[in-house]
């Protein structure tokens, strides 16, 4: 699917974690440290979108999997 646009259920800062059942389905938070706290739907997305090869930052066993990113 080459071309395609990162969505936040992707990204690393999307966490299910802290989610909220919504009208369409589910939200979760962004915990991106350059956005606002936000809930966003996964098929979401914006220019802050980081790849996630370990999962969301806040996910248990993942304190140490992505260095310098604080939440």
């Amino acid at each position: 699917m080459s071309g395609a646009r990162p969505t936040c259920k992707s990204c690393r800062y999307w966490s299910e974690m802290i989610a909220k059942s919504a009208r369409v389905g589910v939200q979760a938070m962004c915990l991106c440290p350059t956005m606002p706290r936000q809930y966003t739907y996964g098929s979401d997305g914006c220019a802050s979108w980081a790849d996630a090869p370990h999962g969301a930052i806040d996910a248990p066993g993942n304190e140490n999997a992505y260095p310098g990113a604080a939440t």
